[in-house]
């Protein structure tokens, strides 16, 4: 076996490797970096009650917006190899009696299993939290409550 034949059979191997090392097949899991993630943050607080957000990953900043009620923003995106994804979110809203409430919270992290796996993950901001739903639930369910400025 020459030089040549030796790198390629390495090179199959560490292929094999991490191909195996891959949490689940490409075709039968959900949660693998190869899969589009799609996140939606909802604007549920109540009619007339605008909410600012401001979403950004260590590579993406998306911006500041500011959601009337019942607006959605959505980005998506595919975790890297590594496994390090992570988007985060900072939400601030003012109440019919002028109090202001905000949360600074991760909307996808690959490493935390209560908010990874999903194809579409879906946020919604209420009056008394924030809920999620993997896109697979019935309901949502509470993750955070609102710290008072």
């Amino acid at each position: 076996m020459g030089a040549s034949s030796t790198s390629t059979t390495h090179a199959f191997v560490l292929l094999m490797v991490v191909i195996l090392c891959n949490d689940c097949s490409l075709v039968s899991c959900g949660d693998n970096i190869y899969t589009k993630r799609h996140i939606y943050v909802l604007n549920d607080l109540a009619p007339f009650i605008g909410m600012n957000i401001h979403c950004k990953s260590g590579d993406n900043d998306l911006g500041e917006k500011l959601l009337a009620y019942s607006e959605t923003t959505s980005w998506s995106f595919k975790t890297n190899f590594i496994r390090t994804t992570l988007f985060w979110c900072n939400i601030d809203w003012v109440d019919e009696e002028n109090r202001a409430f905000y949360k600074s919270f991760q909307v996808y992290n690959a490493r935390n299993s209560k908010i990874s796996g999903c194809k579409d993950c879906f946020w919604s901001a209420a009056k008394d939290g924030i809920y999620f739903n993997k896109g697979v639930e019935p309901t949502h369910f509470r993750m955070h409550t609102w710290e008072a400025y």
